[in-house]
């Protein structure tokens, strides 16, 4: 093969840029056995075209060659840019048939003052004399293989493609920053593995896209050495590590697609082992043919996100299916993994592909968002309707329960108060058939005695008959009354010297404690608070052990008219304190009627307050025997 040259570059002295790769001529040392021009020069190798490449191994240097000449008679300096921020390494020298100069020796170590050019991106300095003619020759390295975008400026157009590379850096590096800051909130918020594996992939484009831009590693840190020089080989691996991650959490593959979901597992192991790996080997090109090797995965986790019937997983696909096509294939096939050439700028592709897979991404999580939201809503609205339906039947079999307790009640009661009144009934008029027929033998002996005892049981049976009957018509609520507004400090002020006097003759002792404002209002039937007073102590009178004490009091509390009777011994046991207002209970058991009473007079108590929204109580009284506690609502006037 007869060697290449393209014909020479004339140096620019104007505001338009020069594309001067269809001048450079290339060769590709396979074997780097070139390190040097003369050692170039003296082999007579075969420079090709620079558009052509061939499948090259990790470690191939190539050789650029560009005659350029200055046909101005005035010295003139030029920019030619390489296309990249940085190089793993990279030689240029001016050489002559005279001699060899050099231009720059640079490592993936040099610090970022080295540099010919103080720029984010690579750029040398060409100045020649009036008429001088030069041949340019570059060595190189690049983990991409990627050729040489070689473009020449003048001094008054340099600053155009810093400025234009700047915008789009920043309009690319701005966004990815602000979804990164989201993304980190969420993460925290929501302590979900998918955010968290969004924060990390997303932190991976902005660290590769200031790479390829040149605000990387060794321009924040330019004496940043081996670290500097591994950040570009972590970002290539530490990108579809985290891809892979996030794709299968987003999609649930473990739940919804078991066999892709084995798939991915396989190709994020593999990812995981070349980070690993990574500090101590050269693993770029087994990272080529991973990323080549993923593709039918991609494509296939393309299409079946997008059958899904959910807006989330669409637009998920969308980005996927950016991400396979910027990235995956046509990045690869400008690389040296597949031999296609390329005339795009891939760090400009770069840029664009994972800011628009990052924008949709962003998109998809925040609609994955919304599904969740009216689901957990939905959830919400399921778990409130079912939990009123339990509320409603556990209501239902309370009232059911209730209700078969109450006629079960009512039942046991029905037979006791049946047994009661057949005892009380039975205890007089056996008496009687006892007296009556000791009249009819003529064994009585003193017979006004006889019928005075006949007499007394009558009584006793009529006003058993009364307090039934009185008791019926209160439980019916036929039981007539008067209720009306009364001022009860005036009306029981006298009631209470009533009871005393009645409670005096009675042979015990009284004592009264009336604490009232002077106008308080009761809503009450006068009538019936002094049957019930007067119900209450002749239940004391009845069971009191004579001369015993019986102490009134009548209190304000709060909002509530307090009134308490309390007696002196016998007294209750706490357990029974509640039964005493049940009809015709008996707290010793006994049915006699020694004591006197129908033991309906409790009873009636009850319904009497209860008809007039009160409450009563018993509880065990400082004398020695019980107090009745009676609490009625007030009303206040001020006449």
């Amino acid at each position: 093969m007869l060697p290449f040259f393209a014909g020479a570059v004339e140096l620019i002295n104007s505001n338009k840029a020069l594309n001067v790769s269809k001048f450079a001529n290339t060769y590709f040392d396979e074997e780097n056995k070139y390190s040097t021009v003369e050692q170039l020069i003296a082999a007579n190798v075969n420079f090709e075209n620079t558009g052509k490449k061939s499948l090259l191994l990790p470690d191939t240097k190539t050789w650029v060659k560009i005659t350029i000449k200055n046909n101005t008679e005035v010295t003139i300096t030029n920019y030619l840019s390489l296309g990249f921020p940085s190089m793993q390494y990279l030689k240029a020298w001016w050489h002559d048939n005279k001699r060899t100069e050099k231009i720059t020796h640079l490592n993936a170590r040099s610090p970022f003052s080295d540099r010919p050019f103080n720029a984010s991106q690579l750029y040398l300095p060409l100045t020649l004399t009036p008429s001088e003619e030069k041949d340019l020759y570059i060595h190189y390295h690049h983990i991409s293989k990627e050729p040489l975008k070689l473009n020449l400026y003048s001094p008054t157009t340099i600053h155009e493609p810093l400025q234009q590379e700047a915008m789009l850096n920043t309009l690319c590096l701005g966004l990815l920053f602000t979804i990164l800051f989201m993304a980190c909130v969420q993460a925290l918020l929501s302590k979900s593995l998918t955010h968290l594996y969004y924060a990390g992939l997303i932190l991976a484009f902005i660290a590769l896209i200031g790479e390829v831009s040149g605000y990387n590693l060794k321009f924040l840190w330019p004496n940043g050495g081996w670290i500097a020089e591994k950040a570009i080989a972590f970002i290539v691996v530490f990108i579809p590590l985290f891809h892979l991650l996030f794709i299968r959490q987003f999609l649930k593959l473990k739940d919804n697609h078991n066999k892709l979901n084995r798939v991915f597992l396989i190709f994020i192991s593999a990812n995981a082992l070349l980070l690993l790996f990574t500090p101590f080997f050269k693993l770029i090109v087994i990272s080529l043919i991973l990323g080549t090797m993923v593709i039918p995965v991609l494509a296939y986790t393309v299409i079946w996100s997008f059958s899904l019937k959910v807006t989330a997983a669409k637009a998920f696909a969308i980005s996927l299916f950016t991400h396979l096509l910027l990235v995956n294939v046509l990045t690869l096939a400008g690389s040296s993994i597949l031999v296609i050439d390329l005339t795009i700028d891939l760090s400009s592709l770069l840029k664009t592909a994972y800011t628009i897979e990052a924008l949709f991404f962003a998109v998809a999580i925040a609609l994955q968002h919304k599904v969740l939201q009216e689901e957990a809503v939905k959830r919400l609205k399921d778990q409130a309707i079912e939990s009123r339906h339990i509320a409603m039947l556990e209501n239902d079999m309370k009232l059911t329960t209730e209700k078969a307790s109450l006629i079960q009640k009512q039942a046991v009661d029905k037979k006791q108060l049946l047994g009661n009144l057949s005892h009380e009934l039975r205890t007089p008029l056996t008496v009687m058939q006892i007296e009556i027929e000791t009249l009819q033998q003529g064994f009585s002996n003193n017979v006004q005695t006889s019928y005075d005892s006949l007499r007394n049981k009558i009584k006793d049976i009529n006003h058993l008959i009364d307090d039934l009957t009185l008791l019926a018509s209160s439980e019916v609520s036929t039981l007539a009354f008067d209720i009306k507004d009364i001022n009860i400090t005036k009306t029981l002020q006298p009631l209470a010297c009533e009871l005393g006097s009645y409670v005096k003759a009675k042979g015990f002792h009284w004592s009264a404690s009336i604490k009232l404002e002077d106008e308080l209002t009761l809503h009450a039937d006068i009538a019936k608070i002094r049957q019930l007073l007067l119900n209450i102590v002749n239940n004391s009178l009845t069971y009191t052990n004579a001369p015993g004490q019986i102490k009134l009091m009548i209190y304000q509390n709060q909002e509530h008219l307090t009134i308490a009777i309390s007696d002196s011994a016998p007294t209750i046991e706490i357990h029974e304190l509640a039964r005493i207002f049940e009809y015709l209970y008996r707290v010793d058991g006994s049915r006699s009627r020694a004591t006197g009473g129908s033991g309906l007079g409790l009873s009636i108590c009850k319904n009497i307050v209860e008809a007039h929204n009160g409450k009563i109580m018993a509880k065990q009284s400082p004398l020695g025997g019980i107090t009745i506690v009676i609490e009625l609502a007030l009303t206040y006037s001020y006449c």
